[in-house]
């Protein structure tokens, strides 16, 4: 299994788990055509969609996919517009899409949005959670992390001195974004016992540190860890060969 980041910004956020014959893209907040290039310009794999929330930078999308053939799995709200390929999903039920499992779990922000858990076979456990400032479950077994780390509150406080960022910001970032302690208080109430690799999403651009973030949650959970830039393949293999 290996995970394709497309982007993953408020420009727009896109990922490919793409396994042998199959892949699941999560977020459509990037054109088709960019997930059409990371898979050869092949669509066929593709046995579904699974979007966080109805921000435009996460589902913007979201109607190419589905024209496209493309099962697309998100909050209710997400669907403007109808089509028989979009499908609201339902926190804590169970779907399959392929050889994927996938579960939603609803955690708080400034619209409906759900985290994922997603098994298969030759990946294990992932868990996707982004545009959140909280994540208060317990997931037991969880080989990979996708998990948002977009800023640090005293980055985020030095921005604003530089007037990089507004002040009227602080708050909103403070309640629907996660930061780097959070993202350490989820890694240490979190089953470690499997492990593999870390994945920071949704850095931002003003109020984070890429290499110290890695640094800081490599130095916390003893995996592999990296940030989701854009055109960066990780792999997700369940064992190490």
């Amino acid at each position: 299994m290996k995970l394709i980041c497309l982007s993953s910004s408020s420009k727009g956020n896109g990922y490919i788990l793409s396994a042998e014959g199959e892949a699941l893209v999560i977020e459509a907040g990037v054109p088709l055509k960019a997930v059409k290039k990371a898979l050869g310009w092949n669509l066929r794999p593709i046995r579904g969609c699974v979007i966080s929330h109805s921000h435009a930078d996460h589902c913007g999308h979201y109607m190419d996919y589905a024209k496209a053939g493309i099962n697309v799995l998100a909050p209710a709200d997400v669907f403007t517009i109808p089509h028989n390929r979009n499908h609201p999903v339902v926190p804590n039920q169970g779907y399959k899409l392929g050889g994927f499992k996938v579960a939603p779990l609803e955690v708080p922000h400034d619209a409906t949005t759900y985290a994922y858990i997603i098994d298969h076979d030759e990946m294990g456990r992932a868990v996707f959670v982004t545009d959140t400032y909280l994540f208060e479950y317990y997931v037991p077994a969880v080989h990979h992390w996708l998990i948002e780390c977009n800023h640090e509150i005293e980055i985020v406080d030095a921005a604003i001195e530089k007037g990089y960022v507004h002040s009227s910001r602080r708050g909103r970032i403070m309640k629907s974004h996660m930061d780097l302690q959070t993202v350490k208080e989820v890694m240490t109430r979190s089953d470690g016992s499997k492990l593999r690799n870390v994945i920071l999403l949704h850095l931002s651009d003003t109020s984070s540190d890429e290499a110290r973030f890695i640094q800081e949650i490599t130095a916390h959970t003893g995996a592999a860890v990296y940030a989701a830039d854009g055109g960066v393949k990780i792999d997700l293999s369940k064992e190490l060969f």
